[in-house]
């Protein structure tokens, strides 16, 4: 009878560890590209080279989904509007999921900077997500989640693609010029 007990005890025991690794995400963050994100878990990062762009995918397969996030800088100046259109008809292609709704939106990088972005949401017969593409001059941010159906994870990609935020440049602060300058000793 024990043995039965124990075994259940442990088997709790794991779901807790489990359910309590799955609620803490991983806070990714990327220096070169000045943005975070909030993952379910630590992603793999791909980087690609072509004539004319680089590509830096940072993605994960987790709990019947699938998120992304992915920039591209370019050699030359967008147009904005073709950019999101373009990226969202290729992804939305690519997965075989066509686009449900799309909405054009201002997309805040710093205080007072609005960058042109078009959130959109699609579902297939197979999957169904959230993304936004942000365009910032020459450089396209694309942020993408999906799950599998039948699983509903709706939650999980919300949150996901909500939670990519673009960082503040370091204020001057950080370096502490003034501290520097005034430990030296007066000449």
């Amino acid at each position: 009878m024990h043995h039965a007990h124990y075994a259940l005890a442990i088997g709790l025991t794991l779901l807790l560890a489990a359910s309590q690794a799955i609620a803490k995400p991983f806070q990714f963050s990327s220096e070169e590209a000045g943005y975070s994100i909030s993952f379910p878990a630590q992603p793999q990062e791909e980087t690609s080279q072509e004539n004319n762009a680089r590509t830096v995918l940072n993605a994960i397969n987790h709990d019947e989904g699938y998120y992304a996030v992915v920039h591209v800088d370019h050699t030359y100046d967008l147009n904005a509007a073709d950019e999101l259109d373009g990226n969202i008809s290729k992804f939305t292609q690519k997965i075989g999921a066509p686009t449900q709704l799309r909405k054009k939106r201002k997309f805040a990088k710093a205080p007072g900077e609005q960058l042109p972005a078009e959130e959109f949401t699609f579902e297939s017969t197979a999957l169904v997500g959230k993304g936004i593409v942000v365009v910032d001059g020459r450089r396209t941010y694309m942020v993408v989640a999906f799950a599998t159906k039948p699983h509903n994870r709706k939650a999980a990609v919300d949150r996901f693609v909500a939670s990519f935020k673009f960082k503040a440049p370091p204020k001057p602060k950080d370096t502490t010029p003034k501290v520097v300058t005034k430990s030296k000793p007066k000449e």
